[in-house]
């Protein structure tokens, strides 16, 4: 975290510091690890006491304008500590933001509305999503400017320039990737990420709008952008797995964050992402007949099912045991039913394939093809798992595609990662692998469950007796 004594206050912003007697509530110890607080007077005249229970007291001084606008303004609040991702956290200032809302001139409001209403509309018209640039951005840079404006800067008559110079800098802090936190100026909301060119191509056509002028930026170009960015962006991501397998570690950080959200599972019904009609059959427990191309699917992989099915119920334990010990009955009883409807196809040749075979289609298919596209966010979002120091390795054979991305197009790109993909899954280790494959399928089993049981309780295999989820053995 970042140390707030080592914040620089912005003109005309003081923060002092409180006596000793007015910090020594019970939970300053912590807060003195985080405030890196010394005891001592500073020149900034930073401060911080805690007032009751688990809040701090920030109390901020400032003096803003010329004599007819000047605002003395104590703005007294607490800061909060919220998760930034797994591992994470983040001090946050959000009642001390609403705070200085409340207090601040109409017009501060209406270019912080009139902002967000505009890059909905430009990134709307130009297929990006609008979280690209997110309001706490807007925010960000109309603070500073409501400690270093004269109170005209926000009347009617001038609120297009000063949206005008958000735009500005906010651009300019994007083309730096350096655009800083206006509670903590030493910390950066941007940090050097592959959508920042997308960010750019987004303020710009919002600058072109304000100004009345044509799009800097045509809709096949940032079309194309989007592609290449969502690529540099899945080769990080597998490099950053295949480099946890290959120090021994399986990457469970990242099938958290795939599954931290139901919806975001590979055929989920209320997923954007929906499995080809050949797995729904298989594992859809609402399906109870086979299509010919799913009985061919569980053919081709009835050598490695075997040896799958063994790891993955070892894995689980108690109900969720059972549970998944009873979707893979009702899965082979769908499998022997087309068998006695469908003898003929029965005798049909369908060649087996290896567990590097099967992964890297399987990522092809229903990785790549379902979330490559501009409407989806699953790769930004678990792009966050990786760790900002990791970088693409020069000899990783991933540095190739995003050459051949960013220089030949996407198209060219994706047509080489498959290649690169099958290749660099071939020399892994078939165990790794298939590990691999039973540790992503747990967690995606366990995220399900609940909903699995309600529709597993409601199925009767013939032959067998019917037993609902209240009556599996949980020793």
């Amino acid at each position: 975290m970042e140390s707030i004594s080592k914040v620089e206050t912005p003109e005309g912003l003081s923060i002092y510091r409180a006596p000793q007697e007015e910090s020594e509530g019970r939970l300053w110890l912590m807060y003195r690890g985080i405030l890196c607080d010394s005891g001592e007077e500073n020149s900034s005249g930073v401060t911080y006491s805690e007032t009751h229970g688990p809040s701090t007291t920030l109390d901020i001084h400032w003096t803003v304008g010329t004599a007819k606008g000047r605002r003395d303004t104590t703005l007294k609040t607490g800061f909060h500590a919220v998760p930034a991702g797994l591992n994470e956290w983040r001090i946050s200032f959000s009642v001390a933001e609403r705070e200085i809302l409340v207090t601040s001139p109409e017009g501060f409001k209406a270019c912080y509305k009139v902002l967000k209403v505009l890059r909905d509309h430009v990134s709307m018209k130009l297929g990006l999503r609008d979280s690209l640039i997110p309001s706490y951005m807007f925010k960000t840079v109309l603070l500073s400017q409501l400690f270093t404006k004269d109170d005209h800067a926000w009347e009617e008559e001038f609120r297009s320039q000063t949206i005008t110079g958000v735009l500005e800098l906010i651009l300019q802090g994007i083309k730096e990737e350096k655009l800083p936190n206006f509670f903590m100026p030493s910390s950066l909301l941007l940090s050097k990420a592959h959508e920042n060119k997308l960010r750019q191509y987004l303020v710009e056509d919002m600058l072109c709008e304000v100004k009345g002028s044509s799009f800097a930026h045509a809709l096949m170009e940032v079309e194309e952008k989007n592609q290449q960015v969502q690529i540099l962006q899945l080769i990080e991501l597998l490099e950053y797995i295949f480099s946890c397998l290959k120090a021994g570690k399986n990457p469970t950080d990242v099938w958290k964050m795939m599954f931290s959200n139901i919806d975001s599972v590979p055929g989920h019904p209320t997923s954007s992402v929906q499995f080809d009609v050949s797995w729904i059959d298989i594992l859809d427990v609402t399906v109870t007949e086979l299509r010919p191309a799913a009985y061919r699917n569980l053919k081709k992989i009835y050598d490695i099912g075997e040896g799958f099915r063994s790891l993955f119920l070892g894995s689980l334990q108690g109900e969720a045991k059972q549970l998944a010990q009873k979707f893979i009955d009702f899965v082979l009883w769908k499998k022997n039913k087309f068998e006695a409807e469908h003898p003929h196809l029965c005798k049909e040749e369908v060649r087996q394939v290896g567990i590097s075979e099967f992964v890297s289609d399987w990522i092809l298919v229903h990785i790549v093809e379902k979330y490559v596209n501009k409407d989806n966010t699953f790769l930004s979002s678990t792009h966050k798992i990786i760790p900002p120091e990791f970088c693409l390795p020069d000899d990783s054979p991933f540095r190739e595609i995003a050459n051949i991305a960013m220089e030949k197009g996407s198209k060219e790109g994706m047509a080489h990662f498959e290649k690169v993909l099958k290749e660099y899954l071939s020399q892994i280790p078939d165990i790794i692998i298939m590990m691999v494959a039973v540790d992503f399928s747990r967690t995606s089993f366990l995220h399900a469950k609940e909903a699995l049981k309600l529709k597993l309780d409601h199925i009767t295999i013939p032959g067998q007796r019917p037993i609902s989820c209240a009556e599996l053995d949980l020793d």
